[in-house]
């Protein structure tokens, strides 16, 4: 995967609606699953019977359960019904359950099948979701971004006197997180009194 944006998250064209950006989540995430990323704690559906994962054998009803409210999965069922607070909430509880195969596993012979994993890096999972998803994100609306903590954040939210550089590939960098100072030209009057006191001292 190259190292830059594409020609359209760099400048801003194109931008996605919602809609469009819910296609394109869902493709990002079908990907990862086909590619064994969310086997760790989401379980695999294998022809032989459900394997379970770290969330147990229903693990759809776990990550509602932590959403705090229902109806956001099965994601192939549910998607084109989101709205912006469902989609998102639904990317950063994959983002919390992502991790990237490292390997190691067993290979089960089946055409509906394929690699049983065991052994992964959440940390290396997390990172591939974001340079997946942040391209997007960086298009919709006036622009959010996908942290490394799992946050989304809209451009519009953050607050106007905060100074940020941003790079929509990794964590935003605030340079200055106060408000920003006005500019007062120096009063010419006061060095002469300062002076004046220095005289009397002496």
């Amino acid at each position: 995967m190259r190292d830059t944006l594409y020609y359209s998250a760099r400048v801003g064209a194109a931008p996605l609606s919602l809609a469009a950006l819910q296609g394109q989540v869902v493709t990002v995430l079908r990907h990862l699953r086909r590619e064994g990323y969310f086997q760790q704690y989401l379980g695999l559906d294998c022809p032989s019977g459900f394997v379970p994962g770290l969330l147990g054998p229903r693990p759809f009803e776990q990550l509602e359960l932590l959403a705090g409210r229902p109806g956001l999965f099965t994601v192939e069922d549910c998607w084109r019904a989101y709205d912006e607070a469902e989609l998102f909430d639904v990317v950063e509880l994959h983002y919390d359950h992502v991790s990237r195969p490292t390997g190691c596993g067993r290979w089960h012979d089946h055409p509906a099948c394929g690699w049983h994993h065991a052994v992964f890096d959440r940390a290396a999972g997390q990172a591939v979701m974001r340079r997946y998803l942040d391209p997007l994100l960086a298009r919709y609306g006036l622009g959010a971004h996908l942290g490394e903590r799992g946050q989304i954040r809209l451009a519009e939210d953050r607050p106007r006197a905060e100074v940020v550089v941003i790079d929509v590939r990794y964590e935003a960098t605030p340079v200055m997180t106060g408000p920003a100072r006005e500019f007062a030209p120096p009063r010419l009057a006061r060095p002469a009194l300062l002076a004046h006191h220095h005289y009397q001292r002496s």
